[in-house]
């Protein structure tokens, strides 16, 4: 089922290859940074001395506890979520491999939600459509707090990574901003 997605002011988005891994690593990369100019001062974060070595290390540290801490930033929601009984406007994603890797890896970890929606609306090729209001701001959660919220009944498949070889996540958990655990800390 094909479909196009529009800003809130009507225009088309016109996205890149999604399943082109390194493209947006690079561009997480960048995002990276970006939010530590932004926030990192009142966040206490700072980017891992680690990542020189290793970009595949947790992308913060949390100055204060010494925590290690990733940015997670999603534009577009998960239009669809309510199959998984989670509104869309508040419907956020977090991939089943990070899960694994970041239980084994860093168990105390913080993940910092940075989202924006820049996508406010999905029409589908039967004409069928799905709209959210714009909404901005960042969030926290810690590892302990977001697995109670991840289980098979919230997993998503994705269908065009069945037979990806590039590393892409090839299943996420549908989760709800809303959900205990989550902490606002700024809201556009």
């Amino acid at each position: 089922m094909g479909y196009e997605l529009y800003n809130a002011l009507g225009d088309k988005i016109v996205q890149s290859d999604l399943q082109d891994k390194m493209a947006w690593c690079s561009k997480g990369e960048d995002l990276e940074f970006a939010f530590i100019k932004q926030y990192g001062t009142e966040l206490e974060l700072i980017i891992n001395p680690k990542k020189n070595a290793d970009p595949t290390v947790a992308d913060f540290i949390h100055i204060g506890t010494n925590r290690p801490a990733d940015l997670k930033t999603q534009n577009t929601p998960f239009f669809t979520s309510k199959r998984y009984g989670v509104e869309p406007q508040n419907a956020i994603t977090f991939n089943k491999i990070d899960l694994d890797r970041y239980r084994e890896l860093y168990p105390n970890i913080l993940i910092y939600y940075s989202v924006e929606w820049i996508a406010t609306k999905i029409m589908f090729d039967s004409n069928r459509t799905i709209s959210v209001n714009p909404m901005a701001g960042v969030w926290r959660i810690s590892l302990k707090n977001l697995i109670p919220l991840c289980s098979e009944k919230n997993l998503h498949e994705y269908i065009q990574r069945k037979n990806d070889v590039k590393g892409n996540a090839k299943s996420s958990y549908v989760v709800d901003l809303t959900s205990n655990g989550f902490k606002r800390l700024y809201y556009d």
